[in-house]
């Protein structure tokens, strides 16, 4: 059986319902930040073939993949892989929001609190991941130039 949500009461001590659109905003910011959260992670880096040196842009590195990597709370980053005979690759890693329905939930929140009314919604916890992760990079080999022929005389 549905149920309809009373209305919170009112402790402005005016009568109606009036909300700020900014606090409203505010509290959002607050809230939503809160329910984001991005602890560090490991990143997995593999390559074929084994044994390169990877460097990020934010100052971790390893010798010899594979490996892995600590990435701070809400690191993006680059990470630049080189091995001798090989060209040198670059890949980005980003962090993405595991869940879809945070901008939905976003949107039913701030009409919520423009219009003073409850909202239902199930924020639950979202949680930032590194992409690609794990990471395999396939290295190409340099292009060998063919030496240049002698003329025969």
């Amino acid at each position: 059986m549905a149920r309809k949500m009373p209305h919170p009461p009112n402790i402005s001590g005016q009568s109606g319902s009036s909300l700020n659109p900014l606090a409203a905003i505010a509290f959002l910011a607050i809230f939503l930040s809160a329910c984001v959260t991005s602890p560090p992670e490991d990143w997995v880096v593999d390559t074929a073939p084994p044994g390169a040196r990877v460097t990020t842009s934010f100052g971790e590195q390893c010798e010899a993949t594979p490996c892995i990597i600590e990435v701070p709370a809400d690191t993006e980053f680059t990470a630049t892989v080189e091995l001798t005979g090989y060209e040198t690759a670059h890949v980005t890693v980003v962090r993405e929001i595991s869940s879809g329905e945070v901008a939905g939930d976003v949107v039913l929140l701030i009409i919520s609190a423009m219009a003073a009314t409850p909202a239902t919604t199930d924020m639950g916890e979202y949680i930032s991941r590194l992409t690609p992760n794990p990471t395999h990079i396939e290295l190409v080999p340099l292009q060998q130039e063919a030496p240049i022929a002698e003329p025969e005389d």
